[in-house]
């Protein structure tokens, strides 16, 4: 996951370059470099981000390339940093990819002065080799591409040859081409404000980049033509506004996304995709696909389709097995991949959508940002409308995921329900509204504050907003660093198989509850049962009006009544919270003055004494556990009340197939003041990248 970019016209390069590799920042952060030439290579790099060095700088020539990288071969340092060089200076390389027979070519350069740990400098030794032994440069690199096995996408400058030759395969390359000057880069965003026309290298193709034009040739020497297009990108400005961060803005933007959606997609009381819907009409299976958070929103989808079409084949799968699973099927022509991709550059994702393609299956790609590979190799693209998502973690564009494929289930359903969902769609606006404000914020920032030093938090649910669960703690990972796991309970098994053995008083479990009418609801309020009577801290969201929660919120208990009519439920209680197995109604007695609750056998005791204010009970157990619980004066008698579940958040009621939605917008802002209060940056989680391009 790494960007290049490169320039050559009349103008300074560096300064160009230099604003091409911010808007590259998103592929890679760790360190930086360019190179530009005149009559010799003049070179600047560094570990960190760009906008980290304080030093001025400016390089000579107008031609020039330059990386940012995100390290997948050699540490992150000074020396691995792109541009590399031949041992004669005079070929430098910048690349995205990953060199798989890196080994094997270490070996054979053995004689050549290696400075870096990287795959990128052997390509470079390698070209040196090859240089001159041919009749053009173009033929030594093809003989040189020969000897590697990779996927890549490269930039070369050779001393004496004011050109820049670009190359690809199975990584993105992009020339753009604005009144005699030529910009080459990994992403078309890149070249807004740059460049008026732009074209797509192809796998395989080479290209040589001069200032009077270029030429681009296959491997066989013969020349290529490749469709010049407009680019219509409007620059978009890269501002936090009243923000600390984008994960936050970007949280906020929610409601201003789900309008557009609802504004570009609902027309009446109908779906309009154009003519998707009318075009695939009569599929047999659906295929939904994705990586990361793309991958939690696809599961989600295969819910609302599930739900709203009845008896179709359908299945999610991560983008990284659907060949590995498939690779030996042979698909019906009525079967439909959905491919789900915030960037459309994701290699997995492509790599899913070009197998599907290899089969003759129908793609529909769900993408936010305007030219990218998925849009190019896809049958029919909708467009998920978020504008640019900086941060690297995922927020509008997953709910802008989950909104669009709910639309789409709808789009193809015959299920008279389905106008009930439309009209609560049309009315989220304003119950995003409820969650997005102040109030609702205080609130969560008091739950964080509380929380926040704990050693773990593990979001649980089921059903369809299990997947939830999983995007929370994607989320939790990504920016707050702390222990989690997103955890599946498909059954109480699921439950006592894997979370549970990690409770314990310093873990926070989140319990995320479906609505009551749902056959996951009483299976879940079991779950949390499981998890208090191990004295785990416990979490929940449910939705407004869900007064079963709301009766478990408490344990109470008439104290005049302990040791008569309250006993049984007063058993219950000490058997659940303690663990305490022993205990009997004939073991339950009251000291004269009233004061004190005594329960005892021949061998063990434990005593609840009313303390002097009238609003305490100590409770002490003969093994020397202590605790402390709330008394109330309720309509004349004194009521013990312990709390079982710690914090209630309670989120707006809605249609079922809403409700992920509902939960995920809360888990944004819970995830990002966890962050801020763990002294995190949520925008820059360490070691990742917002696009994954390589294996």
């Amino acid at each position: 996951m790494c960007g290049i970019y490169g320039y050559i016209g009349t103008e300074l390069a560096c300064p160009i370059i230099l604003d091409g590799l911010r808007m590259l920042e998103y592929r890679g952060r760790d360190s930086w470099g360019l190179v530009t030439l005149n009559d010799i290579f003049h070179t600047k790099k560094d570990i960190g981000r760009l906008d980290e060095t304080t030093e001025k700088f400016e390089l000579p020539g107008n031609i020039g390339i330059g990386h940012v990288r995100w390290a997948t071969s050699g540490i992150i340092s000074k020396e691995n940093a792109h541009p590399h060089f031949d041992c004669k200076k005079e070929i430098a390389v910048v690349h995205n990819g990953v060199i798989f027979n890196e080994m094997h070519l270490r070996s054979k350069l053995n004689k050549h002065k290696l400075i870096s740990g990287t795959d990128t400098e052997l390509f470079a030794h390698l070209l040196e080799e090859n240089a001159g032994q041919n009749q053009s440069f173009i033929e030594d690199i093809i003989v040189t591409l020969r000897n590697i096995d990779a996927q890549f996408a490269f930039l070369i400058l050779r001393k004496g040859d004011k050109k820049i030759y670009a190359i690809r395969n199975k990584s993105p390359v992009h020339i753009g081409i604005s009144n005699g000057a030529y910009h080459v880069s990994s992403d078309i965003r890149s070249f807004v404000g740059k460049v008026e026309q732009y074209m797509d290298l192809e796998d395989g193709d080479i290209a040589e980049i001069g200032i009077e034009g270029f030429r681009i040739y296959d491997s066989n020497m013969n020349l290529m033509t490749r469709e010049l297009k407009p680019l219509n990108l409007t620059p978009e400005i890269i501002d936090k506004g009243m923000h600390s961060h984008f994960y936050i803005k970007e949280t906020k933007e929610i409601k201003s996304v789900v309008e557009k959606i609802i504004q570009k997609y609902i027309i009446a009381n109908t779906v309009d995709f154009g003519n998707i819907t009318n075009e695939i009409k009569g599929f047999e299976k659906i295929i939904l696909t994705g990586a990361g958070s793309s991958y939690f929103a696809s599961m989600v989808g295969e819910y609302y389709l599930m739900q709203l079409l009845g008896d179709v084949n359908v299945e999610s799968i991560l983008s990284s097995e659907l060949e590995l699973k498939y690779a030996n099927i042979t698909f019906s022509r009525k079967t439909i991949l959905i491919a789900l991709s915030q960037s459309g550059e994701t290699k997995d994702t492509l790599d899913a959508i070009k197998f599907a393609k290899q089969r003759s299956i129908t793609v529909v790609s769900l993408v936010n940002n305007q030219y990218s590979e998925a849009e190019n190799h896809s049958d029919y693209v909708i467009k998920l409308l978020c504008g640019l998502e900086t941060s690297v973690p995922a927020t509008k564009t997953f709910i802008a995921e989950l909104l669009v494929l709910l639309l789409f289930s709808i789009s193809i359903s015959k299920n008279e329900k389905k106008f009930e969902i439309l009209d609560e769609i049309k009315r989220l606006p304003e119950t995003i509204d409820n969650i997005l404000n102040e109030e609702f914020e205080n609130r969560i920032m008091e739950l964080t504050e509380k929380y926040c030093t704990e050693g773990a938090f593990y979001p649980l649910s089921r059903g369809i907003i299990r997947p939830v669960a999983l995007e929370a703690g994607r989320k939790i990972e990504e920016t707050s660093y702390l222990q989690t796991i997103g955890t599946s309970m498909g059954s109480s098994a699921e439950l006592k198989h894997g979370p549970l053995t990690m409770v314990t008083n310093k873990v926070v479990m989140l319990f995320l509850v479906p609505p009551p009418t749902t056959e996951e609801y009483h299976k879940i309020i079991a779950n949390i049962q499981e998890v208090k009577v191990r004295d785990g801290k416990i979490i929940v969201m449910a939705t407004q009006g869900d007064e079963e929660i709301v009766e478990l919120e408490w344990y109470s208990f008439s104290w005049d009544n302990i040791a008569e009519n309250d006993y049984m439920k007063f058993i219950e209680f000490l058997k659940d919270k303690f663990n305490i197995k022993w205990i009997k109604a004939e073991n339950i007695n009251k000291t004269e003055d009233g004061k004190t609750i005594i329960v005892s056998n021949k061998e063990k005791s434990l005593s609840l004494k009313l303390n002097d204010e009238k609003n305490k009970v100590n409770l002490t157990i003969y093994d020397g556990r202590a605790d402390e619980f709330t008394m109330k004066t309720e309509n004349g008698e004194l009521n013990m009340y312990v709390k079982f579940i710690d914090d209630i958040l309670w989120i707006p009621k809605s249609h079922e197939l809403l409700t992920p939605i509902f939960y995920m917008i809360p888990l944004y802002l819970l995830t990002y003041w966890l962050a801020i209060m763990n002294n995190k940056n949520p925008d820059r989680p360490t070691n990742l990248a917002k696009t994954l391009t390589v294996d």
